[in-house]
């Protein structure tokens, strides 16, 4: 008798999917809040003037209201590991199918989450000099 060399995935469960959908939500919402202060903290951040000076500290104040909004995305990506210790500690188990759809979901929230790390770390470094 052949050995199936592939694990049956199953559905995801419902629940899950529809948690997941709504950090992904988030994150992607966040991104379009994100994305109006970055042009904001770009446009202050080129315009700054030496370190100390009045236009580098109002640089310095846009940029870190960027990085509270990033924390839109950064709660999201914890949320998702959140439900996998979750699982992890009540079922011992994550099935196959949810275990991937947790797993695009981190991912996608990985990826927004990079971009705007990226973009916090330019202006920083930008500042810097």
């Amino acid at each position: 008798m052949p050995v199936p060399d592939t694990v049956p995935t199953g559905t995801v469960d419902p629940a899950l999917a529809a948690r997941l959908a709504g950090l992904i939500g988030d994150a992607r919402a966040g991104q379009a809040a994100f994305g109006a202060r970055q042009a904001e903290a770009v446009r202050l951040t080129s315009a700054a003037g030496p370190a100390s000076s009045e236009s580098w500290i109002v640089a310095q104040q846009a940029v870190g209201r960027l990085v509270a909004q990033y924390g839109v995305t950064t709660r999201a990506a914890a949320d998702i590991d959140g439900l996998v210790s979750a699982r992890l500690q009540q079922q011992k188990f994550i099935a196959p199918a949810d275990r991937a759809a947790i797993a695009a979901a981190a991912a996608t929230v990985a990826a927004i989450s990079d971009a705007q790390s990226a973009a916090i770390a330019r202006m920083s470094e930008q500042l810097a000099r």
